[in-house]
């Protein structure tokens, strides 16, 4: 049949039919019919409408159900019909940050997000209720909402029938993050550690505190919060390493969680307390490793050491 024949209109809800009533092979089907004919007429101004239609539906249909990599060739379509000399917009970019935030890559969501809240501001994340999510998430972890980071709890359920060890599944999803936060420790790139430790801890069955490996999410969470200048989620994250296997007994805890009481107006003597108690597991080797020589001075000009 010829495409200049096809009824745009018909076919499209034809297809929002038959997805919506369950059938969804039927539905995409007809979808990939109407991509097909409306490509070919593309110079038309409804053609174009139905593509970018078409493709923001389908993306959010599998964005919502679970599958990126479905989503991934309507986002990419998506762009297709908009053109790469269009500038990016909110509206457009949304799919960017979804797509690589239901993929597993918070990196990248991070930088995209941040890309677009610096163009646009709030305003940016003020769209449809799906992408709600990703808005929130951004400013929940950044210096630009009002939540700032949200540090998971660690005591949230029984650990009666959790297993000594692991499961693979999460295990091998953790150890991928491991090792990219430490790429990003060894280049200083502290905010974008923070989302990386949450999503590790996230993945962790609860409760966190049965886990040895929360212990260490939680102090690099807490160290990257104490960089960036979130001392109160330092502070927090601190304590919920307490809650973990061998977390009281660890040096760089207490160093953290001392330096983020020292820099708090009113908790200096909190703060001693926690950096004396960091000297006396092991000396002043790791404030100097750390970088927290001032931690070292405040204990000195109190005649502690």
């Amino acid at each position: 049949m010829d495409c200049g024949d096809v009824d745009l209109k018909a076919l499209d809800a034809e297809a929002r039919t038959a997805l919506r009533g369950g059938n969804v092979d039927r539905g995409l089907e007809l979808f990939e019919r109407l991509w097909q004919v409306a490509w070919e007429r593309r110079s038309e101004e409804d053609a174009r409408f139905y593509l970018q239609a078409e493709c923001r539906s389908l993306a959010e249909y599998f964005l919502t159900h679970g599958r990126p990599s479905d989503a991934r060739v309507w986002v990419e379509r998506y762009h297709q019909v908009l053109g790469t000399d269009r500038p990016m917009s909110p509206q457009s970019a949304i799919y960017d940050i979804a797509l690589a935030y239901e993929s597993g890559d918070l990196e990248e969501a991070y930088e995209r997000a941040k890309g677009i809240y610096d163009m646009y501001g709030p305003d940016a994340f003020n769209g449809k209720s799906w992408s709600k999510k990703y808005g929130d998430w951004f400013l929940d972890f950044s210096g630009y909402g009002s939540l700032h980071v949200q540090i998971p709890a660690a005591d949230l359920g029984s650990d009666s029938e959790l297993p000594d060890e692991l499961p693979d599944e999460p295990y091998d999803q953790i150890v991928v993050l491991w090792d990219r936060i430490e790429e990003l420790f060894d280049e200083k790139s502290y905010a974008k550690v923070i989302p990386l430790a949450i999503e590790g801890l996230n993945l962790l069955p609860q409760p966190l505190s049965h886990w040895e490996l929360a212990t260490q999410l939680y102090i690099l969470l807490g160290e990257s919060c104490y960089r960036e200048g979130y001392l109160r989620e330092a502070e927090r994250a601190v304590r919920e390493a307490f809650k973990c296997p061998g977390g009281l007994e660890n040096q760089m805890a207490w160093c953290v969680l001392g330096m983020a009481l020292k820099d708090q107006e009113g908790r200096e003597a909190q703060a001693l307390d926690a950096l004396m108690s960091a000297y006396m597991i092991d000396g002043a080797d790791i404030f100097e490793g750390l970088g927290f020589d001032s931690g070292l001075d405040l204990l000195r000009n109190k005649g502690l050491i």
